[in-house]
């Protein structure tokens, strides 16, 4: 899109979504680009984003998602089922009128961006994810209980389908929390130290320890905030995301053997988890995402992508929208 560039001032809003309601970052007009983050972040981890895309003539919408910072946290597990945040993208775009949007998401929020697209086509005009690549919905349930995996070996996923013990770990201290994991994932820490070995009946944070100083990529003063938006309910409802892995696949057969055929981006950090986690299905995505425009690895850079590589991210992302063009 051309436009002429001017200073946007971004403001928050709430929206309703039957019966929850949604706090979300906004700014600009024009086309509705919906930013959405991933675990353990908010709306506000795409700052940098919104301002970008509210100065080249977008608008740009980061919600906390269900669970997060200002928005509703309902109170049972299956609430935090993939498709029922499906039907809050779905409703915030209603909210605003727009007919067609463009999604753009990180972490929980790229898995998130992906349903969408399969789930309302005609509503997704285009997909921008970071760090978790297109998988198609597999033939046989997952597990989790991960048997696969020794129980004397630690797998943060299998400790977070335990209700209770890591949301005490977590809510102990949420600015150590929250400190710990985002370094232990950026590009900043030494390779693998995300999954440091350690026994199975350990905590996520053991055998962790976050610098002294600031996050390069990240002030306290931004810290704080992000301490702040976990401050009312702690980690339990966003832990919830990630203990409904069997529903969400049950709940997805329609879309068994379906490709996302809209024009899509895909950036991935050097050292992002998902990488060494999901190689195999980032090197085969092309095959399964047909309109794949943009499909980068940025050196050096972890988990965090669009905070450690926001000037970066940004001009992909601008770049990829000015390709795909008006929705």
């Amino acid at each position: 899109m051309t436009s002429t560039i001017t200073h946007h001032t971004l403001s928050r809003r709430q929206f309703s979504v039957g019966d929850l309601q949604f706090d979300a970052l906004i700014g600009g007009e024009g086309p509705l680009v919906m930013l959405l983050h991933g675990f353990p972040e908010s709306g506000r981890s795409w700052h940098a984003q919104v301002q970008a895309l509210a100065e080249a003539g977008y608008r740009a919408v980061a919600p906390d998602l269900r669970g997060y910072g200002g928005s509703s946290k309902p109170p049972r597990v299956e609430d935090y089922a993939l498709m029922r945040s499906v039907g809050d993208v779905v409703g915030i775009a209603d909210a605003l009128g727009a007919d067609r949007f463009t999604v753009v998401g990180h972490d929980w929020g790229g898995g998130l961006a992906w349903h969408a697209a399969l789930a309302v086509p005609e509503r997704v005009a285009a997909v921008f994810v970071l760090g978790i690549p297109f998988t198609p919905r597999s033939p046989t349930p997952p597990d989790p209980t991960f048997a696969a995996i020794p129980r004397e070996t630690f797998f943060y996923i299998r400790y977070f389908q335990e209700i209770g013990r890591a949301e005490r770990e977590l809510d102990r201290d949420l600015k150590y929390s929250l400190k710990t994991l985002y370094w232990a994932a950026s590009g900043d820490a030494p390779l693998g130290q995300w999954q440091v070995p350690k026994q199975g009946d350990a905590g996520i944070l053991d055998g962790q320890s976050p610098p002294t100083g600031d996050l390069a990529w990240l002030s306290d003063a931004d810290l704080a905030a992000c301490v702040a938006t976990f401050e009312h309910a702690g980690f339990g409802p966003p832990l919830n995301w990630f203990r409904n892995l069997l529903r969400n696949w049950q709940e997805t057969e329609r879309f068994a053997g379906e490709s996302v055929r809209q024009p899509t981006g895909f950036v991935v950090g050097e050292k992002d988890v998902s990488l060494l986690l999901l190689r195999d299905a980032i090197e085969t995505m092309p095959a399964k995402v047909p309109d794949l425009r943009v499909n980068l690895i940025l050196p050096g850079v972890g988990h965090w992508t669009q905070q450690e590589a926001a000037t970066k991210v940004n001009a992909t992302l601008l770049d990829f929208l000015d390709s795909v063009g008006p929705p």
